[in-house]
């Protein structure tokens, strides 16, 4: 395989297909999104993509996961308490339940 083909099907895997489809569109989050989003600290720019926001909580989430998982293995949490402790986490991420082609308003 020639070397250039090789180095422009790395280059258009190493960009991101979000930054080079949406550069300079706008977007208009709903309030009920933006409102879970605020929950935890995160504020979409109108010029972020919600693919990105999603990715951010999706984040966040699983990060909070692992966490609760090290303070179970630590003695911290009761494994008997781990299930609830995880579905209560997962229900302060209602957001996540809702397709991100949603989170945005048609203008």
């Amino acid at each position: 395989m020639d070397s250039n083909v090789l180095k422009q099907r790395r280059s258009a895997k190493a960009s991101s297909p979000t930054r080079l489809f949406i550069l300079g569109m706008r977007f208009k989050y709903r309030d009920t999104v933006l409102n879970e989003l605020a929950r935890h600290g995160i504020t979409p720019g109108d010029d972020t993509p919600p693919e990105l926001a999603h990715q951010f909580v999706t984040d966040l989430h699983l990060f909070e996961i692992r966490k609760l998982k090290q303070q179970m293995l630590a003695g911290q949490i009761p494994k008997q308490e781990y299930a609830k402790t995880v579905e209560a986490l997962r229900k302060r991420y209602p957001v996540l339940a809702l397709p991100v082609r949603f989170w945005t308003e048609d203008d």
